[in-house]
């Protein structure tokens, strides 16, 4: 039997467990939020704002063999539906000497581009035959369709589209072979406010899915907001961006697409999409320094928020890197930094919420 000191010592000791975990929880809170954090600015060379039609340019899609980078441009459509959802492409030369920024792509007539709102962008490149994939998020469904690219008439040709109840918000694609890919559900809610919620309770309910030619799988679950994806085809790696987890995960894919862990890379900042150089092996990433800034940010679009990008050199078949920050801007060079493509010394950071940016590196062995 438990005495009058006993009984008193339980409740007390549960409310001090409580306590202390509720401290840890909201130390953890303000840590996510990058409170703590300021930015300082700096160019690695020259860098200029793309024409006011290039806006809300988030995702890239680069195809060395065909010497050419796809951008959609979707998400500002479903913030203000006076934006328009487009796709645009850039040759490689037009990259490294264009002053106005990429050509927009025509759309099949068949095709529905009402509801249309493209967002992650992958592409499969076989015997001059290009397709790409790209994810479709209009506010009702998700899909991925699927379309060629008809490079005289730069035209995408409509081909056929991907459902699934898997798809609940989705953001990144990688394909890694002809109508395989994978996916990343950002959140298990598809509701901005829920999605917030999820974001401040510091849930893992988002997952890993792969389309194997037929059917949707989950390949992981209880993943923290993986967002951005990209496969380094010469290597077989395929990375993963975590943003509100500040790492990105390193699979090694077998010759069956099956996925192995390989590493992670913490980059205390919130990693948004990635860029594999695919002479080096490098990463460019697109980051957000201060998290509370960006969900302000994407509530309220007039609301700067930091864009940061860094290089990490991958060395020792990804098993050891060294990270540099070449690019970092408080919001009004270009806020919310999502993407980033880099050609032959030339920079491209695209915004959900706004214009591209381009600049020049000139030395980029000191960045």
């Amino acid at each position: 039997m438990w005495g009058d000191a006993e009984r008193r010592f339980v409740p007390r000791l549960a409310t001090w467990i409580v306590l202390a975990y509720a401290c840890s929880y909201a130390v953890r809170f303000l840590l996510m939020l990058d409170w703590n954090k300021g930015v300082y600015n700096h160019n690695p060379g020259t860098c200029r704002k793309l024409k006011d039609t290039v806006f809300g340019a988030s995702y890239f899609a680069d195809i060395p063999e065909a010497q050419l980078s796809f951008i959609s441009s979707g998400y500002a459509k479903r913030q203000n539906d006076s934006h328009a959802s487009k796709i645009y492409v850039y040759t490689y030369l037009e990259i490294r000497l264009s002053t106005f920024g990429p050509r927009e792509v025509n759309m099949d007539k068949n095709f529905d581009v009402s509801n249309f709102v493209p967002m992650g962008i992958s592409a499969f490149y076989s015997k001059g035959r290009l397709t790409l994939y790209v994810v479709n998020d209009n506010g009702v469904n998700q899909t991925v369709e699927i379309f060629l690219y008809n490079r005289e008439q730069n035209l995408l040709q409509h081909r056929k589209t991907i459902s699934s109840p898997f798809f609940t918000s989705l953001s990144g694609i990688a394909v890694v072979g002809a109508d395989r890919f994978f996916l990343t559900n950002m959140f298990l809610t598809r509701n901005g406010w829920t999605q917030l919620a999820e974001i401040g309770l510091q849930t893992s309910f988002g997952s890993l899915l792969f389309f194997d030619g037929k059917s949707v799988h989950v390949v992981e679950k209880g993943l923290m907001t993986p967002n951005g994806l990209v496969y380094d085809v010469n290597k077989g790696f395929l990375y993963l961006s975590l943003t509100f987890a500040e790492s990105i995960r390193v699979y090694t894919v077998a010759r069956d697409l099956s996925l192995n862990k390989s590493t992670e890379i913490y980059v205390m900042t919130s990693p948004d999409q990635v860029f594999v150089d695919p002479n080096s092996g490098d990463l460019w990433v697109a980051c957000h320094l201060v998290a509370h800034k960006l969900i302000s940010h994407y509530i309220w679009p007039q609301k700067k928020t930091p864009s940061q990008v860094l290089r990490i050199r991958m060395m020792d078949n990804g098993m050891t890197w060294v990270i540099t920050e070449p690019y970092a801007n408080d919001g009004f060079g270009i806020s919310g930094a999502s993407g980033v493509l880099m050609n032959n010394g030339t920079m491209v950071i695209g915004s959900r919420l706004n214009r591209a940016v381009q600049c020049r590196i000139d030395q980029l062995d000191s960045v």
